[in-house]
Formats: C-alpha cells, sequence, structure tokens
C-alpha cells in the first residue's frame, strides 16, 4: 500500500471498487480525516479520461448541501486521479434491508435529505448517475448522505465501456435510458431513487434476476411486482406513486426528486387498501411496450455479446466502491429511530387525493417562479423617524400583552394549512426578522432597519426603526407594533405607520408562566425572580415553560434542561450538537427543537420519541398548531409540517435557509421569511 498520495497520509482502505479503492488518508496540512478515492486511468486514452474526471469533480465541489459529502479536493498521481472527500463516519445504506423492510419513518428520513440532496444538484445542472445504496451513508446522527458526485458521469452512461472493455455501473439501479446506453438527465437519478425506495420499503430490489440480461429484460420491460405485495403493511396508493416514477418513459416521471418523496410520504396517509386502478401512470399498453421490445432486444444482444466475450460487471449491485466506513461504536441512529413506532392511530388525516396529484410542484428558488403570485410593487408611504422616547422603557413585560403573536410556549390557538399552496411572495430588503400577523390580513416584519407592513403581498407602509438589526416585532395590547432598540428600548407605530408611544415589551430571552413569573437565560445561567440554576454550559434558546410547569431551554452542548418552578432539575436530555432551535412545548408534555445536525427531536420526560431528518441545521423555533401539527423552517430551504408522530404532513421549498419561526395567523395562513430576502404567505 501506498504511503502518500499526493498531499495526503494513507491511514488504511476501507473499500474497493472497479474503478480503484478507497482509503482514509490524514491532510498533513489541515489536520483532518478524509476519505480518498483512488481511480486508476491506464492506456492510450488516460490522459484524456484524466481530464474529464478532474473537470467532473471540480464540477460537483461547487455543490454545497447538508445532505451532500462535499468535495474538498481532487488532483492527479502516476497512474490515475484522486479524490478528496469529506470523511464520513457511520455506515451505507448497503446491506440494510437484510433484515427486512425499513420502517416507514426511517425510510422517509433516508429518501428526503437524498431527494433534495439530488434537486439540489439538477438545479445547478449536474447528474449524479450512480444513486444507489453504496453511495448513501449513514452518519452517527442517522442522517442520511449522498457521495461519489464527481465521477458518476466518468463511470456511467456513454463512458461505462472503457478501455478494458468492463461495463461499469451497478446495473440494478440503473434507468431504462442509461442501460441503453444514454446519459440521461435528472429523471434518470429520480429513477434510482424510486429503486431504492422500492428496496427499503419492500426489503427487495424491483429488477432481479441470475444474470444481466435477466435483469436488462425486466428494466426495459417496467412493471415490478407491485411493492405492497411484497410489504403488506404499505397502502396501494404507495405502489402507485413507485410505479410511476418506475415508468420506462421519463416524461412520465415526477417533476423532481423532492415531489416523488412528497408523494410516497402523502401516499401514506391512505386509508383501508384498495385494489390500484391502472391509470396512465400505471401500466403501459401493449402498444408501449412493444415499442420497447425492439431496443430491449438489441441491449440483451449486446448485453450477451459482452458476457460471452470475457467482458465483467463492476460493482455488479454490490456498491464496493462507496466510501464503506467502518460501523459507529455504538448502535446506529437509525436503528434507534426504527425502533420507535413509526404511527399515531390517534392522528387524524384527510384521506387523500390521488397520488398523480397530492403534491404540488416544489417552488424553484428564483424570484422570477413567483412571478405570478406576487402582487405589482406599491409606492412605500414613508413616515419620518420618531424622536427618541423621553423615558427609557425597558423590555420585561410579559408575552400575553401581545395580540396575533404566539405564546412562548410554541403553541397556537390556530390551525394551520394541511397542505402547502404559496398565496404570494414578496422581497424585502436585508436580512428579514421572523413575522408577526396583526388584524385584517396583515403582517410585519423587519428588515435593514426598517419595519415593513404587508398585506395580500403587497407593502402598506414601511418606517425606519432606528436599529440596523432584523428583530422580530411585537403588537401590544393597544394594537401598536413595537420593535427592541439595541439600548434595551423600543420603537413603536400605530396602525398607518406614524410614531407611537413606546411600550413595554418582552426581552428575547425571556418566557413567563402562566403566574406571571419571568424566566431569561443568561450565559449558563437560569434565573427567575427567587432563583437561578447553572448549567454546564452556555444556553443557546430561549426558555419554554410547558403545561405541566416545567422550563426548559436547550445549551451550545447540545443538553435540554427542565428544572421545576423551585429550580430544581427535573430531567434533561442529551442531543448529539448544539441545540440551535428554541423548543415549543405540547399540551401532552412533548418538548420538540431542532439541532445543528439537521433534525428535529421530540422528547418526553428526558426521553426520546421521534426525530424528524431534514437536509439542514434547524434554527427556526417550531409552531404547534390546535391541531398539534409542527410548522418549521431548515437550511435546506425547505418549509416543513410534521404530524404529532413525526411524519411529514407536507413540505414546500422556499429556495432560501430559513432561521425564523413562523407566525399562523387566525385564517390559517403561515408567513415564513427567509435569508433570501423573502416574505412567504402560505395557504
Amino acid at each position: 500500500m501506498m504511503d502518500r498520495i499526493g498531499p495526503y497520509e494513507i491511514q488504511e482502505r476501507i473499500g474497493e471498487g472497479g474503478m480503484g479503492s478507497v482509503y482514509r488518508a490524514l491532510d498533513p496540512v489541515l489536520n483532518r480525516t478524509v476519505a480518498l478515492k483512488i481511480v486508476k486511468i491506464e492506456g492510450s486514452e488516460s490522459e484524456e479520461l484524466r481530464d474529464r474526471l478532474l473537470r467532473e469533480a471540480r464540477t460537483a465541489s461547487s455543490l454545497s448541501h447538508a445532505a451532500i459529502v462535499p468535495i474538498y479536493h481532487a488532483g492527479t498521481y502516476p497512474g490515475g486521479v484522486y479524490i478528496a472527500m469529506e470523511f464520513v463516519r457511520g455506515h451505507s445504506l448497503d446491506g440494510a434491508t437484510a433484515n427486512g423492510p425499513l420502517p416507514k419513518n426511517a425510510a422517509l428520513s433516508i429518501l428526503g435529505p437524498i431527494g433534495s440532496a439530488l434537486d439540489h444538484a439538477h438545479a445547478r445542472g449536474i447528474v449524479h448517475r450512480d444513486v444507489k445504496p453504496a453511495n448513501i451513508l449513514i452518519d452517527e446522527m442517522g442522517s442520511a448522505r449522498l457521495c461519489d458526485f464527481g465521477i458518476a458521469r466518468f463511470v456511467s452512461g456513454a463512458d461505462r465501456i472503457t478501455r478494458t472493455n468492463c461495463l461499469v455501473g451497478t446495473l440494478y439501479y440503473m434507468s431504462p435510458e442509461q442501460v441503453e446506453g444514454n446519459l440521461g438527465d435528472g429523471r434518470s437519478d429520480q429513477y434510482s431513487l424510486a429503486v431504492v425506495a422500492y428496496e427499503v420499503l419492500a426489503g427487495a430490489r424491483p429488477f432481479d434476476g441470475p444474470t444481466a440480461t435477466a435483469v436488462i429484460a425486466r428494466i426495459l420491460a417496467g412493471s415490478p411486482q407491485p411493492i405492497h405485495e411484497l410489504n403488506p403493511n404499505l397502502p396501494v396508493a404507495v405502489s402507485a406513486v413507485i410505479e410511476r416514477a418506475l415508468s420506462t418513459d421519463p416524461s412520465q416521471r415526477y417533476k423532481s426528486c423532492m415531489e416523488l418523496v412528497d408523494a410516497i410520504s402523502l401516499a401514506f396517509q391512505e386509508g383501508p387498501r384498495e385494489e390500484p386502478v391502472v391509470g396512465e401512470h400505471g401500466r403501459k399498453s401493449d402498444e408501449a411496450t412493444g415499442r420497447r421490445s425492439a431496443r430491449w432486444l438489441l441491449t440483451s444482444l449486446l448485453a450477451v455479446a459482452f458476457l460471452t466475450g470475457g467482458f465483467a460487471f463492476l460493482w455488479f449491485g454490490r456498491g464496493r466502491d462507496s466510501a464503506q466506513l467502518p460501523p459507529p461504536s455504538s448502535a446506529n441512529r437509525l436503528s434507534r429511530r426504527a425502533a420507535k413506532p413509526a404511527d399515531n392511530p390517534e392522528t387524524p388525516a384527510a384521506p387523500p387525493p390521488a397520488p398523480t396529484s397530492m403534491v404540488r410542484r416544489p417552488v424553484a428558488p428564483p424570484v422570477d417562479n413567483h412571478a405570478a403570485q406576487s402582487r405589482p410593487a406599491v409606492k412605500l408611504q414613508a413616515f419620518p423617524t420618531p424622536a427618541a422616547p423621553s423615558e427609557t422603557v425597558h423590555l420585561q413585560s410579559a408575552w400575553p400583552v401581545y395580540r396575533g403573536n404566539l405564546r412562548r410556549d410554541g403553541r397556537s390557538g390556530f390551525v394551520g394549512p394541511h397542505t402547502a399552496r404559496i398565496a404570494w411572495m414578496i422581497t424585502l430588503d436585508g436580512s428579514l426578522s421572523g413575522a408577526v400577523t396583526g388584524t385584517a390580513g396583515r403582517v410585519y416584519v423587519v428588515g435593514n432597519g426598517t419595519v415593513y407592513a404587508v398585506a395580500d403581498g403587497a407593502i402598506l407602509w414601511s418606517a425606519a426603526t432606528g436599529s440596523g438589526g432584523a428583530p422580530t416585532p411585537a403588537i401590544t395590547s393597544e394594537g401598536s407594533i413595537c420593535v427592541p432598540l439595541d439600548d434595551g428600548t423600543s420603537r413603536c407605530f400605530d396602525d398607518s405607520g406614524r410614531p407611537a408611544a413606546p411600550q413595554q415589551i418582552i426581552s428575547p430571552l425571556s418566557a413567563r408562566s402562566g403566574e406571571g413569573e419571568i424566566y431569561r437565560t443568561d450565559g449558563a445561567i437560569l434565573r427567575s425572580t427567587g432563583w437561578q440554576y447553572s448549567a454546564s454550559s452556555p444556553f443557546s434558546t430561549t426558555p419554554v415553560v410547558t403545561p405541566q410547569g416545567d422550563v426548559c431551554a436547550g445549551t451550545e452542548s447540545g443538553d435540554l434542561v427542565c428544572v421545576d418552578r423551585l429550580g430544581q432539575k427535573v430531567w434533561d436530555y442529551r442531543a448529539p450538537v448544539r441545540i440551535t432551535a428554541s423548543p415549543a412545548a405540547s399540551s401532552s408534555g412533548q418538548v420538540i427543537f431542532g439541532c445543528a445536525d439537521r433534525g428535529l427531536y421530540c422528547v418526553r420526560r428526558g426521553e426520546l420519541e421521534w426525530r424528524f431528518a431534514t437536509g439542514g441545521a434547524i434554527y427556526s423555533a417550531p409552531v404547534l398548531d390546535r391541531d398539534g401539527v409542527l410548522y418549521f423552517g431548515s437550511d435546506d430551504g425547505y418549509f416543513y409540517a410534521v404530524d404529532k408522530a413525526g411524519s411529514l404532513v407536507w413540505r414546500q421549498e422556499l429556495g432560501g435557509e430559513i432561521r425564523s419561526s413562523p407566525a399562523l395567523a387566525r385564517d390559517g395562513s403561515l408567513y415564513v421569511t427567509t435569508m433570501a430576502r423573502r416574505l412567504y404567505c402560505i395557504r
């Protein structure tokens, strides 16, 4: 074994594949462990192939997504190319179904981030072309990560036949167009993701066979065995969704990978099982099958020629080329989540429409895609900056003085939307605060030192706040819109935007019990009037008061600490990483919070009930509606609705990191701001 490749010190081999090996290596400059993929290239075409692989790796290195294993560096060595990637401690998905299908929540927690990662790449013109369980890594946090961007094009599609006459690729997961020798596009990745979904939900691959020729025949013929026949616990609607995504005609598949994942998730809400109805996305007609027969005959003859001529299928169904990492020292998080109940039978669910129309098309990031929903610009009504208040008004009064705001326990008395539809979107100036709802459909938000009043997608008025930040405003019982300032005072306006008398409003780091007791955090101290509690590390969230009277807050080290009214710790829970989103407390005693590991955690009395995985860190404090549905955003650019059992209700792409807590209005409208300076209304 070589001691060094490029600048990297080789430590041990952790994977083997048809194109080379994967090593754990050390970057001595940054003192960082990396996964080093070494791709062997030999022969007369080696220079051209080496240049192409380096270009692909450089292109893939531009991808930045929480569920994509990043490429750090690529270079050449005598005999080939090396690619340095993040070393993910965990294991691959390959072999995860050896003991049967995964539970629904475990499967969706894998498919969601991978679908989001693929859509992120497709929006930037990059296609993976080798999506398979061996290229899906489950890290120590239980989060799914997609690896091997940068070599997929090189080892699949038109490039599969190399100088050494090897057909390279993982045939079980190839789309029909790839099997026929075409490069394919993002819809090929969606097809491969559907094969992975079939495998994790059924415990078996949709297209299998004793020989490569048999597998090719079944891929081109399409129409696998309905997945609910292999796993009787699955609704029939799931079979219809998977069958559409596995269509031999790419135009019949879903518009995006996340649309597929959403359709699977919503199909699980189906009621009693029924026999499937074959529609336009069901099994193909005899005419369509006949059109494939000629192509199948040609491809199968080529496959027979390859096999009888001494050619070999490399990586065939084994995925040994991916970064197969040693298992974690403790039981993996996926297994622990799988042991939790997947469904809550008490959760009401309205019957969904047919699978082909259950999910709305995700909203793409560019603003132009929302043009039809945005209202025409209006002239801002400006008012002079009010004079400084004559007396200092400190932010110390209680949360209940707000009108139209959520309580500090994260619960709302209103019912939010149970389907996702963007009613309107507007772009404002600067980083935006969280939104606050008022009367008559008005919503207020602060950005770049200006408070905006918006209704129906149009700015009614704006006014300077005298502060350069973006603190979330408040609405007092008198109807004033007040913005906290850096010096501890506030600046207030009436509902027309004119200066109003300053009001006392609550500190952003405080919460209040029903008896009027104020709790606030100060570094590692949680304070009340008569006591203080010292934590082992600084608090990172605002405190929340549960219906049982406990006060809970999260810390930088990942501890969720809950104390009673006397300041005595009653229970705690240790999350793997920093708690980044302030908790919400349900009426049944659940405490829900977000973490930097891309997970939303639900804990009751110190025991984890479920974890919902997203594609990005969660800074958005969740909001609970009257029906127990949680609404929150993620750094992956999606806004989520999750039920009290941890199952996805819907998600909507908003095209920018979401770090503020949403506002839920009386009419069921949700108002959400993003880091892309947009305010959305979802109804």
